[in-house]
């Protein structure tokens, strides 16, 4: 049940509470208007302890590794892993096994389709952002990651607790929303399209093709891409604020008639920037795959080397 499932007061003081938390404002001009109807995946610390103060359908979740949560834990959160997994082809085949075992593993940490789950790691890092957008993808209507994780929960006060028992089997049931993801077949056969722009958001020794990691057959980086660092939108451990994703947006030449698709190595880092760019109002989509599996398929292009015109400067 997502805000639209909810009595319009009870939203209108949910919408409130995050609106203020999160400091998005009413609409941005250059890059999309924002109402009620629109979904927000990203809470303030203070807005998590008023919820958990009040309600009682909310679900943490630590994606950090077990050593990392073994040092304490906002209380009552449980494990999630959506990281380490790779999404090895995206055929109809290859995503729906990797969407089962997802799907399966939001269950195991108590995951249900009516609580309002939110995310954390160390800080607005990568393992919780593949975490939130993973279950954005598979249909969750109410899942947030926490700005700032377990840092940003200690400076307003939050306790810590040590890890405690699972709880029971979840009630979560996918219900797919495919039109945040992009195969590698749609991609290659919208390299010269107009409408759509390719973020490459890998490191640069990455994007030129340099430096791979030791997985992947080939490097370079998919033609026609632009090369936008993730850590341009995180700053000490944070996301980006909206005026400082709007400079960005600006420097990469983005416009809101334009479709934007994201992707790095296994579709971690693109998740953040997937966050940080819905935030901006820009339509968006995430190539899980990423360049992992763009590099087995030996038929699809590859590029290395500084672009003719590289659009982004690095400064």
């Amino acid at each position: 049940m997502g805000l639209r499932g909810i009595n319009k007061t009870e939203a209108n003081l949910d919408h409130a509470r995050i609106v203020a938390a999160v400091g998005v404002s009413g609409h941005d001009v250059t890059y999309g208007r924002r109402t009620l109807e629109d979904e927000m995946y990203i809470i303030e610390a203070e807005a998590l302890k008023a919820l958990l103060g009040e309600r009682h359908d909310v679900c943490v979740l630590d994606a950090r590794r077990p050593e990392e949560m073994a040092a304490g834990v906002i209380p009552g959160a449980q494990p999630i892993d959506l990281y380490d997994a790779m999404l090895v082809g995206s055929d109809k085949t290859s995503v729906e096994a990797y969407a089962g075992a997802a799907a399966a593993a939001c269950r195991a940490a108590g995951v249900a389709n009516d609580a309002r789950i939110v995310v954390y790691e160390a800080s607005s890092g990568i393992r919780a952002a593949r975490a939130v957008w993973t279950l954005i993808w598979l249909g969750h209507p109410q899942v947030f990651i926490l700005n700032g994780g377990l840092e940003a929960w200690v400076a307003i006060g939050g306790s810590i607790s040590a890890p405690g028992n699972a709880k029971a089997q979840g009630s979560f049931e996918a219900h797919r929303r495919d039109e945040v993801f992009i195969t590698a077949n749609e991609i290659a056969g919208r390299l010269q399209d107009g409408q759509m722009r390719l973020l490459d958001v890998r490191g640069s020794d990455e994007f030129l093709g340099t430096d791979e990691p030791d997985c992947d057959p080939r490097p370079g980086r998919i033609p026609c891409a632009s090369w936008l660092y993730w850590r341009k939108l995180e700053s000490q451990g944070r996301f980006c604020r909206d005026e400082v994703v709007g400079a960005v947006l600006t420097t990469q030449a983005i416009t809101s008639d334009q479709e934007v698709v994201v992707y790095c190595h296994r579709g971690a880092r693109s998740a953040y920037v997937w966050l940080a760019l819905r935030k901006a109002g820009v339509r968006v989509r995430n190539y899980l795959g990423s360049w992992h599996e763009w590099s087995r398929r030996e038929h699809l292009p590859a590029c290395v080397g500084e672009p003719d015109a590289l659009l982004n400067r690095r400064a």
